[in-house]
């Protein structure tokens, strides 16, 4: 009988290990919380796309270009070349033909002239105030150019302008030059064509300025310029 007691000892250890054995599956479960971790990154992922929407301000250049085109440009200067085109009441400005001949001759008479100061379309400054810099006549043409005073090369703008003051030329509506100013008739006592005296707000020193009469058959006249 002692020996059967023994062996019903013996197996209720064998009974009591396994439960140790039960714990062994329960380490593992913290390797499950690994993919939770990397679906954690996906979510994430959402934020990387919110970087591109970072490029909108290149859309707001953009804009700004586009309300430039729809306001004064600045006037050509540099090349002589034309310049931008600018919208008015659905139509491009441009410049009147007579100036554009006007021009070639001077560039052809003295190839090596400056033309920093040329100038066709009027700024914003222009905009404000009555000049002929602004594409008011007919479908947007501006009837006025600036000739740049560069006497080193021969170009002098001050000679020019008295030279086509003297000529008298039939397109011409008024010149203004070196703090001085002419036009075709007479005003505020001065004959036509005399010189007098200029106050603007600038004295035209450093390009003298023409102005072309407001008729088509006049400013687009590309009769050659007595120069």
């Amino acid at each position: 009988m002692p020996p059967k007691k023994k062996k019903a000892a013996a197996s209720t250890r064998k009974a009591r290990k396994s439960p140790a054995s039960k714990k062994k599956p329960a380490k593992s479960s913290p390797l499950r919380k690994k993919p939770a971790a990397s679906t954690r990154k996906v979510v994430k992922s959402p934020t990387s796309r919110k970087k591109p929407a970072k490029s909108s301000p290149p859309g707001k250049k953009a804009s700004v270009s586009s309300k430039d085109e729809c306001g004064m440009p600045s006037r050509t200067r540099g090349s002589g070349a034309a310049a931008p085109a600018q919208t008015r009441g659905g139509s491009d400005w441009r410049v009147a033909k007579s100036l554009l001949k006007l021009r070639d001759q001077v560039n052809a008479k003295w190839p090596n002239r400056r033309k920093y100061d040329d100038g066709t379309i009027g700024d914003t400054s222009h905009q404000n105030r009555n000049s002929d810099h602004n594409p008011w006549v007919d479908e947007g043409v501006v009837t006025a150019m600036d000739i740049t005073h560069d006497p080193a090369s021969g170009c002098d703008s001050y000679v020019l302008a008295d030279t086509i003051r003297k000529s008298q030329d039939p397109r011409v509506k008024y010149i203004i030059s070196n703090r001085r100013i002419a036009n075709f008739a007479a005003v505020g006592g001065a004959s036509a064509w005399a010189w007098r005296p200029y106050g603007g707000p600038s004295p035209h020193d450093e390009h003298c300025h023409i102005s072309v009469k407001a008729t088509k058959a006049q400013y687009d006249d590309q009769s050659a310029w007595t120069i």
